[in-house]
């Protein structure tokens, strides 16, 4: 559009991007969002490593840090991470994480023998090998927080470093240099449940998405299967909420959808 101020250009096609003030980035956001990334990512991780379904709710996802500092920052963001890792909680923490893990560390040979330090990783190899889980895990957290460490006389940076996690009966853990996330893999009636709600609700989505049907369309869902799919539908007004359906009874009640486990069938 044209003229439409005074003084405005021919059009906004035909002008050059504003330079960016520099003065405006809010560089704490910035870093605690990064820092939020880290985490979701640390957690996703986490899942996949340890095969964990992503639509299977677990109880909790304890975040230890490794700098205390961002424990107030990140708070805000509690719920966006818990959504993200499909967990009932987060828990922030700045210690602890031998609650949950062990470590295990030795020196990584490839990176230092590229710095010609082939002696000192067999050195190192020897000194490792004889630490506490104590002293492991210290170190651990050293070079996670400052992405170097000295170790024996002998400064090594975090990459010179190959960390194992061995996680304690019902957890799962990874590490970087934002922390450790440790996700507790113990299954109860209630997750198990939920994880049962994500599937049905994953075949109702997808049944609207072969069907053509847009986000605002109604459907009427019936649910059909066994007692413990009847229950979970109806204990959870999720399926009226997120499929964009009303809600029915059994067999011959009505609501705006149709769901057959474990088929699922939709009526427009």
């Amino acid at each position: 559009m044209a003229g439409t101020a005074a003084g405005g250009s021919e059009s906004v096609h035909l002008t050059s991007f504003p330079e960016a003030n520099a003065a405006l980035i809010d560089k704490t956001l910035s870093s605690t969002l990064k820092a939020v990334r880290d985490v979701v990512s640390l957690g996703l991780q986490v899942r996949t490593q340890g095969k964990l379904k992503v639509r299977q709710p677990l109880s909790v996802a304890k975040v230890i840090l490794a700098d205390t500092q961002l424990a107030d920052r990140l708070a805000p963001y509690v719920d966006m991470m818990k959504d993200e890792l499909n967990v009932l909680a987060v828990e922030i923490v700045t210690k602890g994480a031998d609650e949950y893990v062990t470590y295990r560390v030795k020196p990584n040979f490839r990176t230092l023998g590229q710095k010609g330090m082939g002696a000192q990783a067999q050195q190192l190899k020897k000194f490792m090998a004889g630490m506490s889980a104590v002293d492991a895990q210290q170190l651990v957290a050293d070079v996670l927080a400052n992405g170097k460490a000295t170790v024996d006389l002998i400064e090594i940076e975090q990459a010179d470093l190959e960390v194992a996690f061995d996680a304690k009966e019902g957890y799962a853990a990874a590490g970087e240099r934002i922390g450790v996330v440790v996700l507790d893999t113990r299954l109860n009636d209630e997750l198990r449940d939920l994880g049962y709600l994500r599937e049905l609700l994953n075949r109702v989505q997808t049944a609207r998405k072969e069907m053509g049907l847009d986000f605002v369309d109604r459907i009427h869902v019936r649910v059909a299967g066994s007692d413990r799919a009847m229950r979970i539908a109806t204990a959870h007004g999720r399926i009226r909420a997120d499929a964009r359906g009303r809600r029915r009874g059994r067999q011959g009640a009505t609501l705006d959808h149709e769901v057959l486990v474990p088929r699922v069938m939709l009526r427009a």
